[in-house]
């Protein structure tokens, strides 16, 4: 199994005070990588640093939610093309509303911005064996 957390990736968007009490939020190391992973992803795609996006949340909050609304969009158009699954969108908006919400960042309407998010596939692709691939697993 392949080691995510060594990966070398570039945390300097992530740099700031308001990255301490994030960290200090999520209970596993191995949720940590994935959450600041998904985090730069947003914060590269927005243009900001972590402290500034945090800052804005606070002093503008309907312009940080149309920045979220836009992400989500985004995200929705990717996964019409089947470059993603639905409920990669959901994964991607976790560390977003833990970062704002461990910093009190609370003037988003995340009501709203979860209608957005497609139902996910709640059943596999499965489907039922044909006779000939029976065959080849007790033979």
């Amino acid at each position: 199994m392949a080691n995510t957390v060594n990966r070398s990736i570039n945390r300097s968007l992530l740099d700031g005070e308001c990255i301490t009490i994030f960290r200090a939020a999520v209970r596993s190391k191995y949720t940590l990588d994935p959450y600041e992973r998904r985090l730069i992803a947003f914060l590269s795609d927005v243009g900001m640093r972590c402290d500034e996006f945090v800052g804005l949340a606070k002093t503008n909050p309907a312009a940080v939610e149309k920045m979220v609304i836009d992400f989500v969009l985004k995200e929705k158009h990717r996964l019409d093309q089947g470059s993603i699954a639905s409920s990669t969108i959901g994964n991607k908006l976790k560390p977003i509303k833990l970062l704002l919400e461990m910093n009190d960042a609370i003037g988003l309407n995340w009501k709203k911005i979860k209608r957005l998010l497609p139902s996910p596939r709640r059943f596999a692709l499965d489907r039922i064996p044909t006779m000939e691939e029976i065959y080849k697993v007790i033979i």
